[in-house]
């Protein structure tokens, strides 16, 4: 590149077509190296790094968007939302009403073919869970560190083991969680209780779905606070559990194949007849 300013600088004082022609060829080169080592760089750094630092490659996806604009103003009510504030109160309304409403029956799966599961929450368990923590993680609400988490597992392990233990036994938690789909509670207790999971472990997970609220944040400006009716919370262990036992009897009484990942569901069946 600096031979090629160069070579730049002497055509244009020359003016002598040899010169541009030295200058044209140089310049095509760099452009030619710079498109490559670009490439490079996308599939050996950033392509390379998305199993080892995964941050990486979304600083680079984040600083090659164009589109800064951000939330447009937003119609709501036959009115139009400007304000940071009037946005996040539009769009934290919109979630809320697509939550699930249970004013049906709740259907009954008959006799529970399942044992009952018993309670348990020991402080081996606790440490394991800790000391496999991520520490580049985001941190909780809490904003302790997962790094520290990951680091004193085995000192804190029995002290965090009581404190659940006291949630488990009392059938509450802190209510800090958030929930953005449309698992109607009502049904997903019914079927735990088909499932086996009753007593203590029920009213805990009654605690874990109930009284919950979301909000949503706009540039800093916070939306008023709507209620959780359905839903489980989502970044949590316990959530895709819940959801899978919720939807395991998706398959029941169709006679078709069925394949089953997460929340995607196919159905299909070979053809014979013309």
């Amino acid at each position: 590149m600096r031979l090629n300013n160069r070579l730049r600088k002497k055509a244009l004082k020359s003016h002598k077509p040899k010169h541009w022609d030295e200058f044209k060829k140089e310049q095509n080169l760099v452009s030619r190296l710079v498109k490559q080592s670009h490439s490079s760089y996308l599939n050996d750094i950033i392509g390379a790094s998305l199993d080892t630092n995964p941050k990486k490659f979304w600083f680079y996806v984040r600083t090659s968007k164009s589109d800064s604009s951000g939330i447009p103003p937003l119609k709501f009510n036959d009115k139009l939302c400007v304000s940071d504030k009037s946005k996040a109160d539009a769009l934290n309304f919109q979630f809320h009403s697509v939550f699930t409403r249970e004013n049906a029956p709740i259907p009954n799966k008959g006799q529970y073919p399942y044992t009952f599961i018993s309670d348990f929450i020991n402080s081996q368990d606790v440490a394991k869970q800790l000391s496999e923590l991520n520490p580049s993680k985001a941190c909780d609400p809490d904003e302790i560190p997962a790094r520290i988490l990951k680091k004193l597992s085995s000192s804190i392990s029995c002290w965090l083991c009581f404190i659940f233990q006291q949630f488990y036994d009392s059938g509450t938690l802190p209510p800090d969680c958030k929930a953005f789909d449309s698992v109607p509670h009502l049904r997903l207790k019914s079927k735990l209780d088909h499932y086996g999971i009753r007593g203590l472990s029920a009213n805990w997970i009654k605690a874990f779905l109930s009284n919950r609220s979301q909000v949503v944040s706009v540039n800093g400006s916070h939306s008023r606070p709507q209620p959780v009716v359905s839903g489980v919370p989502q970044g949590t262990i316990l959530a895709p559990v819940l959801f899978v036992l919720y939807i395991n009897d998706i398959s029941e009484n169709i006679k078709s194949q069925t394949r089953l990942f997460a929340d995607d569901g196919i159905i299909y069946r070979e053809i014979n007849n013309d």
